[in-house]
């Protein structure tokens, strides 16, 4: 079993502080606060890798469950 160790970032944090964050990070760690799906996905310049499940846009990160609200990011460590 693996505990992956994980910083939220903070809602206050805006979003050219969040786009840059993801340009350094490849990976985060996401939950979805609707259907509490967690995932790992993979980002490429600050643009999520293509995948089924999740979309972004401008505000966030969105799941494919139907949630009006963003999911939550975490940075792995």
């Amino acid at each position: 079993m693996v505990i992956a160790l994980a910083e939220k970032l903070k809602p206050e944090t805006s979003k050219r502080t969040i786009a840059h964050t993801l340009i350094d990070m490849p990976e985060f760690i996401v939950f979805c606060p609707n259907c509490k799906t967690l995932e790992t996905l993979s980002f490429t310049n600050g643009q999520l890798m293509k995948t089924r499940k999740f979309t972004q846009n401008s505000d966030g990160i969105y799941h494919a469950c139907g949630s009006k609200k963003p999911c939550h990011l975490y940075r792995g460590y």
